[in-house]
Order: C-alpha cells, then structure tokens, then sequence
C-alpha cells in the first residue's frame, strides 16, 4: 500500500502539491506492470459523507465519468424521506438511485442509501439492513465501508468526506486493511471536519485533498494517464 499522505503532519504540509500526490501513485508504479494493472483494474467506489455533504455531492458527481465503467456507492446521513438522486441526477452523467434490497450491482452506476435502511455491499449484490443504529444512524456509513471491504478488498476505493461526528473511521480503516485505496477530504476544506478528523486520527490514509481534487484523483487512480517520453 502506498501512503501518499501523514495525517500526523500539519495539513499543509500534509498533502503538498496534490498534483504531485496524484502523480506520484502514476509514477511510483511505471514499470512495474502488476502494480499497473492492479491499479487500473479498481472499478468500486464507497462514499461516505454527512454534514454539508449534499452541495459537496453536487460538485463532485459532476466529475464522475461513465467510461470509468465504476460502480459508485453513497451513504449520506438521511431522515425518513430523500430526494437525494433526482437532486443528484441533475448534475451527474451516471444514473443514480436509491440502492434496492438484493438488486444486482451494475458498472456506471451510482446507488445512494435509502433512508432508514443500511446498504450493505456483497460481490455481486446490494443488502439493505434495518439493523441497529451504528453510530447514531441508520444508514450509517460503517457498514457499507465494511462490507464493501470484505467483498471487494483492494478493487476498492473509499472516500469519507464532511461530516459530524465519527462515523465511518473504522469502516475506512477496514477498507485499507482490506488493500484498498482511502481517501479522505481535507478537514480544513470541509463543511463538518469532524468525521475526516476522526479517520485520521486513527490511520493514515492514502490521500487527504480538498473537494475540488477527489474527482480527478479517482481518475487517475481508475484510469493512469500515460508519461510522454523523451
């Protein structure tokens, strides 16, 4: 695994030039062809996010782009009713929908948890669960982190971004342990700094950037571009 970021460091420090990080994942593994493929061959994304999440969504599905061949999973912390995808829908190329009980997962497109349930990620299938509350919430953001981790170990990339309080620090510490690539959203950039706060003050994630880098670090991660010669 490679650790492009110290969350033990100052932030500015920290990240750097976020370009450089980028890069770096590129350029660390030219050469080496397993490494390559392995990187490219990542096709599964967990968003988790709460707190100033829905304007941070807006922006950066946006960027999501279908010849990624991705498939995208939001939990975003919800009452009893969400229009949650057709806000979404908007702005975003990728179809986007509440996740069904048992509904097959498909490349290109983006599942969001339905309200009062938790959305859990198996290999092949999405599980909705009215289990019990984790971390106050349900949909809470550890059980898709960590379900999605044991299904599809280091094919995965988390993201936590703003929010309150602490969930989904341990489920992305579970996504790394798995081989899986983590992201998480600077605290100084985000509405709610707690929840990216919490995660690094339990690990050191592959990469901490501000919103308006995510989209194109996940596509440099999914799609390398290749270094001119000479």
């Amino acid at each position: 695994m490679l650790i492009l970021a110290n969350a033990l460091r100052p932030m500015s420090q920290r990240n750097g030039d976020a370009k450089s990080q980028k890069g770096a994942l590129v350029e660390r593994n030219r050469g080496r062809g397993l490494r390559l493929t392995y990187v490219l061959e990542r096709r599964y994304i967990v968003i988790g996010c709460s707190h100033g999440c829905v304007q941070a969504l807006l922006e950066l599905v946006s960027e999501f782009d279908p010849a990624w061949h991705a498939s995208i999973f939001i939990t975003l912390h919800v009452g009893s009713y969400s229009v949650l995808p057709e806000v979404l829908s908007k702005r975003s190329q990728m179809p986007i929908k509440h996740a069904e009980h048992g509904e097959a997962i498909r490349s290109g497109a983006i599942y969001i948890a339905p309200p009062d349930h938790h959305m859990c990620i198996g290999k092949h299938r999405v599980s909705l669960s009215r289990g019990p509350r984790e971390n106050w919430c349900r949909p809470a953001i550890d059980p898709m982190f960590r379900s999605a981790a044991e299904a599809h170990g280091a094919s995965l990339i988390g993201l936590l971004m703003t929010g309150m309080l602490y969930d989904g620090a341990s489920g992305l510490l579970d996504v790394h342990r798995h081989g899986g690539i983590t992201i998480v959203q600077d605290p100084d950039d985000a509405v709610g700094s707690e929840m990216p706060m919490s995660a690094l003050k339990i690990f050191t994630p592959d990469f901490v950037v501000p919103l308006r880098e995510i989209g194109a670090l996940i596509g440099d991660i999914l799609v390398p571009r290749p270094r001119a010669c000479g």
